[in-house]
Order: structure tokens, then C-alpha cells, then sequence
């Protein structure tokens, strides 16, 4: 697989798997559901997002052909050959060559992995970790997304941070230790830590606030700038209210910058509510970002689901969201939808 001008391997890699996915699914005629798994590990995120953009572009029907963790038909196992090497060309071109195993089979014929009989706390924070790096990495190959969203007043180092937080502002490139600018995080519903973690590592988030009344993983709740609230979101809301209030005083906040809330909830529309609630009270800054999983926890069909999730999407507009975007990651459970955009 070569790697010419700006296209990347996966790039070039992808619609390959793609044509053989397709030509599977006419020869079956009936739905197939692959799930991705690769090795080196790290390839599977982006194997995975450009594969659901491409079958978006294609506006395959989820009913046809899917991708998914669970339920699925066949297994599609993907493994890079060493380092990829640059090969120059005799018209003085170069491109980067990389080699791969590619294999489809299906889950009948396949060996299960072996695995513990009880997930580790580290587990749990491992899958929320990437399920907010999938959010992140999906709404920014989204397509009819204008780029001018995502410009942020937000200045690192006298320059200004364009295209925050969605695709991630990693930590270490423009962010420095002198960095004086002051941004505030909330992950609600944080137990055991994932989605902390990542903010605090992948973002230029100096301090978050963890809302959940479960424990957190200590290596989470310990690092610098968290602060874990032992409480329930609706308890929690005035708390920071208070806090930031204080601040505002002293000239030194002015409101959190992003909200994610991967919280569980009973009720379909009580992740909306809570955001609402925090809404009112006054805490967010002007252009927030905001990743909320919409949860259903009843029996609906999915074009049922899919619908309420639509609704709760223009509760989000009506108070001014903008941006919005309903992605099924591939982290979702079926279930599951996820909503980020900008308020």
C-alpha cells in the first residue's frame, strides 16, 4: 500500500476493504457486521472511522451492512508488517510503502481471545479512554462540518488554537507548563476515570471537575488539577456554580469549556435535562464544546431510538447549540448514540 502526496496509507487502504465488504454482502444477500481488529491495536481507530465515513458517503444502510463490537457476522483482522519504508521513484517521486494481512472470517470459524474472567478498574478506564478519542477523532471526519465552528478564543502561547477541541489539541504540542490561560473541564459521570484521563491528557484542559459519586481509579482522581465531586450531577451543578462565582470575582474564570457526559441514566431524556440544568445555572462558557451519550435503556427498535435521539437534538437547539452532530460509535452500544457539538 503506497502513501503518495497527502493521502495516507489507511486512506489508500480502506476503500480497498470497503470493495471486499460490499462484494461479501451481495454474495450473501443479507446483513453483515464486521467487526475490526488489528494489530498494531492503534490501527483499529482509524481504521474504523474511515470506514464508517466512507460507508456514510455511500449511504449504505446500517440494516445492509455495519460495523460494530458486538453482534456481529464476521471478523475483519488487519495486521501491519513492520515499520513502513520510503520508496523513491525513477520521476524523482517518493511515496511511503507499508505491507499488511488482511483476513475475513466468519465468527463461527474464529478462536475467541483469551481474556480475564472479571475486568480490571484499569479495563474500564482503558474502554471509556478510547470511547472519547473515537468521539473526538469521528465529529472531525464528519462530513458538511465547516472548519470556522471550531475556532476558539482560546490563546497558547499569543497564538490563537484553531480547531478545539474537536479534532483534539493533543497536550505537549502547543501547550506549554507557562501557560497562564485557565480551562475548566467537566466529565460527568466519571467513575471509573476514562474520559478525565483523557481530557486531562489530550486536551488543554487545566482542571476538571469529575461529577460522579462512584470511586475513581486513584491514579486518575490523584493527578494534578482533577477534582473529584463524590456527588450526583444535580448536587454537583450548584457546587461548581458556587466555585465559579468566587472566581469570577477575581477576574479568573469565565465559565467551563467543555462538558462530556457519558453518565448512566434510567431515563432517555436525563442526560439533556442534566445539561440543561447546567445550562441555567450559568457555568458555561460562551462556545462550549459538549459530547453527551444518549442512552436507552428500554426496548425500542432502532429506527424508534434513532428518532428520540433526534428529538433530544432539537431540545439542544432550541436552547442554541450549534455544530451538532449524532454519531453511533463504534464504542456504542446498541443503545447508544452520541451527540457533540458547540453552545
Amino acid at each position: 500500500i503506497s502513501d503518495q502526496g497527502r493521502i495516507s496509507i489507511l486512506d489508500s487502504f480502506t476503500p480497498r476493504l470497503y470493495d471486499i465488504m460490499t462484494k461479501m454482502q451481495k454474495d450473501k444477500n443479507h446483513k453483515l457486521i464486521f467487526k475490526v481488529e488489528t494489530f498494531p491495536a492503534k490501527l483499529r481507530r482509524n481504521v474504523v472511522a474511515n470506514l464508517f465515513e466512507i460507508l456514510e458517503k455511500n449511504s449504505i444502510p446500517e440494516e445492509i451492512l455495519d460495523i460494530g463490537p458486538s453482534n456481529h457476522s464476521h471478523i475483519l483482522s488487519i495486521i501491519q508488517l513492520g515499520r513502513p519504508t520510503m520508496k523513491k521513484y525513477d520521476n524523482g517521486k517518493s511515496a511511503q510503502i507499508s505491507s499488511f494481512l488482511v483476513g475475513i472470517a466468519p465468527v463461527q470459524e474464529t478462536v475467541p481471545p483469551v481474556s480475564s474472567t472479571s475486568d480490571s478498574i484499569d479495563d474500564d478506564v482503558c474502554r471509556a479512554y478510547y470511547k472519547l478519542e473515537e468521539a473526538f477523532e469521528r465529529y472531525s471526519l464528519s462530513p458538511n462540518i465547516n472548519s470556522q465552528t471550531f475556532i476558539t478564543n482560546v490563546s497558547l502561547d499569543g497564538r490563537k488554537a484553531l480547531h478545539w477541541p474537536f479534532p483534539i489539541l493533543k497536550a505537549g504540542t502547543k501547550r506549554k507548563s507557562t501557560q497562564q490561560t485557565h480551562i475548566i473541564g467537566v466529565d460527568c459521570g466519571s467513575a471509573p476515570g476514562g474520559w478525565t484521563k483523557y481530557l486531562k491528557e489530550q486536551t488543554v484542559c487545566t482542571e476538571i471537575f469529575s461529577i460522579d459519586p462512584g470511586e475513581m481509579a486513584k491514579s486518575i482522581s490523584s493527578l494534578s488539577g482533577v477534582n473529584h465531586l463524590k456527588m450526583t450531577a444535580a448536587d454537583a451543578i450548584p457546587k461548581i456554580s458556587e466555585i465559579l462565582a468566587l472566581r469570577r470575582k477575581c477576574d479568573d474564570c469565565d465559565g467551563i469549556a467543555i462538558w462530556v457526559s457519558d453518565m448512566c441514566v434510567h431515563e432517555l431524556t436525563k442526560q439533556v435535562d442534566i445539561f440543561l440544568l447546567a445550562k441555567n445555572a450559568d457555568i458555561f462558557r460562551p462556545g462550549m464544546a459538549f459530547v453527551l451519550t444518549i442512552k436507552c435503556n428500554v426496548g425500542h427498535a432502532k429506527d424508534r431510538f434513532d428518532d428520540l435521539t433526534r428529538n433530544e437534538v432539537k431540545r439542544l437547539e432550541h436552547v442554541g447549540a450549534y455544530g451538532l452532530k449524532i454519531i453511533h460509535l463504534f464504542s456504542n452500544r446498541n443503545g447508544e448514540r452520541t451527540v457533540m457539538g458547540f453552545i
